[in-house]
């Protein structure tokens, strides 16, 4: 395990080091107050059919597509690629906030299900990460702030 090592060695190495961020992110902002709802603004809730029908969606998609991984684990015996794919993808999940570190471009509906956002923990952020909810659901609905 010296200098001499593969370079997937190396990379197991810098992924490790990855995990560990986000776990003291994600943990950091789970024991804090800043984990509590982001309460949405005036509206006049025409979008809410639409909020629910992502949610549920994305809800049943999810425990489909875990229940289908694991039938599949059992049949066969392996993970399937796609099963290792979307695990990779999860572990990214804690940089989604970082499209707005220099300037707000992206945000979710607050009217997701939401614990406000881990952004504010992440070392180095410097804005207000607490008025950026992410969603807890996965939904997709989403604004553009520089489309309004």
């Amino acid at each position: 395990m010296g200098p001499d090592s593969p370079v997937v060695v190396w990379l197991a190495r810098l992924g490790a080091v990855f995990l560990v961020l986000e776990l003291y992110i994600f943990g950091r902002w789970v024991t804090s107050d800043s984990f509590q709802r982001v309460m949405p603004g005036t509206d006049d809730g025409t979008n809410m059919v639409w909020i629910y029908f992502w949610d549920g969606l994305s809800i049943v998609g999810s425990i489909v597509f875990v229940t289908w991984i694991v039938r599949k684990r059992i049949r066969d015996g392996e993970l399937p690629p796609v099963a290792i794919v979307a695990m990779a993808w999860m572990l990214t999940a804690w940089q989604d906030p970082l499209v707005n570190a220099l300037r707000p471009v992206y945000s979710y509906n607050s009217h997701f299900p939401n614990f406000g956002t881990w952004a504010e923990f992440i070392p180095g952020w410097v804005d207000n990460g607490g008025v950026n909810p992410q969603p807890s659901s996965g939904g997709s609905g989403s604004t553009c702030s520089s489309c309004r």
